[in-house]
């Protein structure tokens, strides 16, 4: 799928603006190139399966195990049915729950919808909504991932940065994009500070080391824990030689202590 430059350009720089969440998004007024698509795309949809068109237009989601709706008709696993779901979405009319379940079937159409998705992000008010925006962005191509990692992290939402730093260890490419991590090792926030450490030990980003060292001795444990497995992941051995490992062996933590206690021992 190709990125249009100028479109991507545009949304890093508007960041998130403070438009209704999605209540009506006029596709026919946005000049970029994904909104005419959708619209093209959703119209010859329904011009030639007029059924699959009405199911994702009308169709209703089904409760999960742990009450969350979900869209889980197979027919809308088609990249044919991309363009109808983010007019859907566009218009407005589901709730933050159903906008939701809706990106998450949108992720498994195997369609181009990252632009749209992006696009999209800078109409909606909800954070669980912008959060799952990002999120997906793990299966994107690469280039729209960069993107929607700078994006999710400039947003106001901790879960929203959370998950800007979690495409980088979960996209499969994630590597070429380690960097974007560094920058959630600083966050105000520990839950951020955390998955990015996370992240950059999932990406197998080695550049990523000496800046985790800091969060050895984050004063939130958890944080402390996952830079200690991280750096584990990235080199074994020169995390041994780190004179912090005395103190983590015996941290109040005890998840931490043992963790370090453990590396030492290897």
């Amino acid at each position: 799928m190709r990125i249009h430059t100028l479109f991507l350009g545009a949304v890093v720089s508007l960041g998130l603006m403070s438009s209704p969440a999605l209540a009506g998004v006029e596709l026919s007024s946005i000049s970029q190139p994904w909104a005419q698509q959708a619209l093209d795309s959703a119209a010859q949809l329904e011009a030639t399966q007029p059924a699959l068109a009405a199911s994702i237009r009308t169709g209703d989601s089904r409760p999960s195990r742990n009450g969350q709706p979900l869209f889980i008709d197979p027919t809308w696993r088609t990249p044919e049915a991309a363009g109808a779901i983010l007019v859907r979405l566009a218009e407005g009319g589901d709730n933050a729950d159903h906008r939701i379940a809706l990106l998450g079937a949108l992720s498994h159409t195997g369609g181009d919808w990252a632009d749209g998705v992006l696009g999209l992000y800078s109409h909606e008010t909800d954070a669980s909504v912008r959060r799952m925006m990002i999120d997906i962005m793990a299966d994107a191509p690469i280039e729209a991932a960069r993107v929607g990692v700078k994006v999710g992290f400039d947003d106001r939402s901790p879960a929203v940065r959370a998950a800007a730093m979690r495409v980088v260890g979960t996209h499969r490419e994630g590597n070429t994009i380690g960097e974007l991590a560094l920058s959630g090792l600083s966050d105000d926030s520990p839950v951020v500070r955390e998955e990015a450490a996370r992240s950059i030990g999932y990406a197998g980003y080695a550049k990523g080391f000496e800046a985790m060292r800091s969060l050895l001795q984050d004063a939130d444990a958890s944080v402390r824990f996952r830079a200690l497995r991280s750096l584990e992941k990235l080199d074994m051995t020169r995390l041994q030689q780190l004179p912090e490992l005395s103190s983590l062996a015996v941290d109040p933590n005890i998840k931490v202590a043992r963790e370090a206690q453990k590396v030492q021992a290897k």
